[in-house]
C-alpha cells in the first residue's frame, strides 16, 4: 500500500533495494544526546551536521543538525531538508524508516567538522556520496 502511494507520487523513481542501511545506530544516538532539540532551533546553514540521510531515486536529502529521543522511542531530529524546496524543519526518524521500504535512503555518518552549507554547496545529487 505504502508502495503504491509513493509509485504514485515519484513515478519510477520508486525502487525496491536491499542496499538499506538501519538509519540509527549508538554513535548517531550520542551525537543527538551531544547536540538534543529544544523547541525547534534557528539554525543557519553554518550549523554543525550530526548526520545526512538522502534518497537518490526521490531526489530527497535531509541534513540533521539536531535531534531527540520520544518516550515512544522515535526520534524527532531537525535539519534543513530538500523535497521540492530547501527548508528547515522536522522529521521523525519513523517516516524514513517508513520510506525506506519502498525505495533507498542513504546515510552519510561521517559529518565531523561539516556545515549545512557544506552539503548544500555539494548537493548536485548525482555526485553527493562521491
Amino acid at each position: 500500500m505504502l508502495k503504491m502511494f509513493y509509485q504514485q507520487l515519484y513515478g519510477n523513481r520508486v525502487e525496491n533495494t536491499q542496499e538499506n542501511q538501519p538509519l540509527m545506530n549508538p554513535e548517531l544516538e550520542v551525537k543527538l544526546a551531544e547536540k538534543p532539540l529544544r523547541g525547534f532551533p534557528n539554525e543557519s546553514l553554518n550549523a554543525s551536521v550530526i548526520t545526512v540521510y538522502y534518497s537518490p531515486s526521490l531526489e530527497a536529502m535531509w541534513i540533521i543538525t539536531r535531534g531527540r529521543k520520544l518516550p515512544n522511542g522515535d526520534y524527532l531530529l531537525f535539519g534543513y531538508c530538500y523535497g521540492v524546496e530547501w527548508k528547515w524543519g522536522p522529521v521523525h526518524l519513523s517516516e524514513l524508516e517508513r520510506l525506506q521500504e519502498v525505495t533507498l535512503v542513504k546515510q552519510i555518518t561521517n559529518c565531523k567538522g561539516k556545515t549545512v552549507n557544506d552539503y548544500v554547496k555539494k548537493s548536485n545529487l548525482k555526485n553527493l556520496f562521491n
